[in-house]
């Protein structure tokens, strides 16, 4: 991108001669007269800015000159990155500009380095270039997004990545196959992928996989496991929640993300359970599980221990869930009743109670969701991964039940741009429900005849959501939410990862694709 602006004073002002009858020269010979030398320096030439994810950041430098012209001086300004811009136009003072530049709101993630070039020219098309006018000045630009590190990406499991992405960037990265068993949830920090193999009560691995080109960096034996979850990740560590038989002594794998060595191993009762990633928060893993389910482990993962257990108030759910976590609470949904628990001691804070609650069997393989705001939206009854059932909310402000949806909805729900994004039952469609009423705000329309078949996952400006044959990108910005983009990769667990890459998790099978430059 390039943007010039004029400097109008006397020392660029074009000087006109005029004709006088005594003049007895001849006339001129040769090309034109060539610009004159202008030396630029730069006060500064280099800069570094870090930016955490959502944040922005202004930089920028000035450039004084020496010399004179008779003609224009034109600053002339060429940006060789993409996530950043000139504020305004270069601004004169006399044998000097100053720019100023921004950073793009929600800019894609990495770390990248960029050149902006300034130079000194005669005109604004800049076709003669002041000799010793050419200066360049190197940014690091480094955006660091939040690691996607458990069920829908973090312990609100909103699913949310506050980065904005261009569907003309898009592009394939790798893909990575297992020869035996399956995939679950994946997560992701820089540089690194983390996915489990499972196999029915068989050898379940856990790998790390480079997010640069998908090659393997190390595996985890876990041994002989009935269960398996999918892996969590945060400060430096990789939690998995498996099963290997109907006991009190199933394990809690904390391991090292370097090197896939076993930290720790904490264990708590579970008879028969399948398992959602584990909750991190803090120090604390929290586990959903229980003999005969309805409680909830919270394990200090930096020592081992286990620092309480409680009883939900339902009991009537025994598997396949996982926590919401905050600074002051831990939400449980046990059937009945969403739980909330004090975070630091585990007392039962309220029990909000679920009037709807429809028992259809002992799994809810879902999660609660968080708005920040004092609210917590769940299904209302037992369920599969696909099977349907009624979204609530609730008011923690309130302690109560708010509102149950008309629709039916599956899968994994996101919630961004105050919205709780929820994939219908039996429509073609993703509703957008009002966090306050549980109304239908609008809705999003899939091509054709396909439903969701994944997890919502929501950045900026698209949500993605993979169907039963590809995998979609939805514009929020434009009128009526088109399809900006598909692909014929599709699964059943989506995830963006620090890096940029939208990463498509089905049975045997990750494919990564590149979502910025």
């Amino acid at each position: 991108m390039r943007v010039a602006s004029v400097l109008a004073l006397g020392a660029s002002a074009i000087v006109l001669g005029s004709c006088g009858g005594g003049d007895s020269s001849g006339p001129p010979t040769g090309g034109p007269t060539p610009p004159p030398t202008l030396s630029v320096t730069l006060s500064k030439s280099t800069d570094t800015i870090v930016l955490q994810e959502g944040e922005t950041a202004s930089f920028g430098f000035d450039a004084s000159y020496t010399g004179t012209s008779p003609q224009p001086i034109v600053a002339d300004v060429a940006i060789g990155g993409e996530r950043y811009a000139l504020k305004g136009s270069p601004t004169a003072n006399g044998t000097s500009f100053t720019l100023e530049f921004e950073t793009l709101p929600l800019a894609a993630g990495g770390e990248k380095t960029s050149t902006i070039t300034f130079r000194l020219c005669t005109s604004a098309n800049c076709s003669t270039v002041y000799p010793g006018s050419t200066q360049t000045f190197q940014l690091t630009l480094d955006v660091q997004l939040e690691d996607w590190g458990m069920f829908q990406r973090n312990a609100a499991h909103t699913g949310y990545v506050a980065a904005h992405y261009d569907p003309a960037d898009f592009a394939d990265a790798w893909t990575w196959d297992l020869a035996a068993g399956e995939t679950l949830e994946l997560s992701s920090t820089r540089g690194k992928v983390f996915v489990t193999q499972r196999n029915y009560f068989g050898q379940s691995d856990v790998h790390a996989l480079s997010a640069e080109d998908g090659s393997k960096l190390w595996t985890r034996s876990l041994g002989d496991q009935a269960y398996t979850s999918g892996p969590s990740f945060s400060d430096g560590k990789v939690f998995v929640t498996s099963m290997q038989s109907s006991s009190d002594t199933n394990p809690q794998w904390v391991l090292d993300s370097e090197t896939g060595n076993v930290l720790q191993q904490m264990i708590f009762s579970a008879q028969w359970h399948d398992f959602a990633q584990p909750t991190v928060f803090g120090d604390s893993v929290f586990v959903a599980a229980g003999y005969y389910g309805n409680v909830v482990y919270d394990f200090d993962h930096t020592d081992g221990t286990k620092v309480w257990e409680r009883n939900g108030s339902g009991g009537a759910i025994w598997d396949g869930q996982t926590v919401a976590a905050d600074e002051d609470y831990v939400y449980y949904y046990s059937g009945g009743a969403m739980d909330v628990f004090n975070r630091l001691t585990g007392e039962l804070v309220k029990s909000m109670a679920d009037p709807d609650f429809d028992w259809r069997g002992y799994s809810w393989e879902a999660a609660p969701v968080l708005d920040g705001n004092g609210r917590v939206f769940g299904f209302t009854s037992p369920r599969a991964y696909e099977w349907d059932t009624k979204l609530s909310g609730y008011s923690v402000t309130s302690g109560a039940k708010i509102w149950n949806t008309e629709a039916l909805y599956t899968t994994a729900p996101a919630y961004a741009h105050d919205r709780l994004f929820a994939a219908r039952h039996g429509l073609q469609l993703i509703d957008a429900i009002n966090p306050a009423t549980g109304a239908v705000d609008f809705s999003l329309a899939f091509p054709g005849s396909d439903t969701a078949r994944s997890n919502v996952v929501i950045a900026d400006n698209l949500l993605f959501v993979s169907g039963t044959t590809k995998t979609y990108a939805f514009d929020l910005s434009q009128t009526g939410y088109p399809v900006v983009w598909e692909s014929d990769a599709y699964g059943m667990h989506l995830a963006i990862s620090p890096d940029n890459l939208l990463l498509i998790s089905d049975s045997n099978r990750v494919r990564a694709v590149s979502l910025a430059p």
